[in-house]
């Protein structure tokens, strides 16, 4: 099943809440490790789940 996820722009990239842009997080998190998506729910995109606001949190396991 496909699912739809739109990232926040402003991530959480360290420690007491530090941000930075979703593609700095995204490259902060290496190829084959796990990620945890915190989401909000935000109803169907083509017949697909589609999640928003979502945080990307890397080390997940």
């Amino acid at each position: 099943m496909n699912v739809r996820a739109l990232l926040l722009q402003r991530q959480i990239c360290g420690p007491a809440g530090r941000v930075c842009g979703v593609e700095a997080r995204a490259t902060m998190v290496r190829r084959g490790q796990k990620v945890a998506l915190e989401c909000n729910g935000a109803g169907l995109a083509d017949g697909a789940p589609l999640l928003r606001d979502c945080l990307l949190r890397g080390g997940a396991n």
